[in-house]
């Protein structure tokens, strides 16, 4: 094989790594944030099904959205 017939990589290894500290944390509390935050939704989901008391379903929403939102909010902002 020659050298020019070689494709360009799909990835740049090199932009991978230059990742900053900064970007690497948004992404990690971000995904944390947005795990969490759907987990209690669908627990507050399971809650309203189950016709549990209506504070536990509150108490799920209140806790979830944000968190979900916040999380969501702070993965997009990598890009920036």
């Amino acid at each position: 094989m020659i050298a020019s017939d070689r494709s360009p990589p799909l990835v740049d290894a090199a932009a991978v790594l230059r990742v900053s500290r900064r970007n690497r944390l948004r992404g990690a509390v971000g995904g944390g944030l947005v795990g969490s935050g759907f987990a209690a939704l669908a627990v507050s989901g399971l809650n309203l099904w189950l016709g549990k008391p209506a504070l536990l379903v509150w108490a799920g929403l209140l806790l979830g959205l944000p968190m979900a939102i916040l999380g969501s909010w702070l993965i997009l902002k990598i890009g920036d």
